[in-house]
């Protein structure tokens, strides 16, 4: 339950930060929820199949295709490029910016 609920206070944080017009901040927080809630997620979803066992990885069972779908998300970005991303922001030098691309060109920077 506090991995949900941290997930939860950064998702309300890096929104607040997008209403507010803090779009740089919301970038730089984005990062670091996008690396947090992969590694929470997981271990949320690690906890429920042991709790369940391998019964709950078996179709048309909810915990698979949670497990399914959050495997397949994980591979778009990979952790090392994530956390370069945020090592970056914190150093204060440029940093991949393609995440936020929408024309879908990895080449964008901050």
């Amino acid at each position: 339950m506090m991995n949900i609920e941290t997930m939860d206070l950064w998702l309300r944080k890096v929104a607040r930060l997008w209403e507010t017009g803090q779009h740089q901040q919301a970038k730089e927080a984005g990062n670091r929820f996008r690396y947090l809630s992969e590694k929470l997620a997981l271990d949320t979803l690690e906890h429920c199949t042991r709790m369940c066992g391998a019964r709950a990885m078996i179709q048309p069972s909810p915990l698979e295709r949670i497990y399914r779908d959050l495997s397949f998300y994980t591979l778009h970005d990979n952790c090392d490029r994530v956390l370069a991303s945020i090592g970056q922001e914190v150093l204060g030098q440029e940093s991949d910016r393609a995440f936020f691309n929408s024309s879908g060109n990895n080449q964008g920077k901050s």
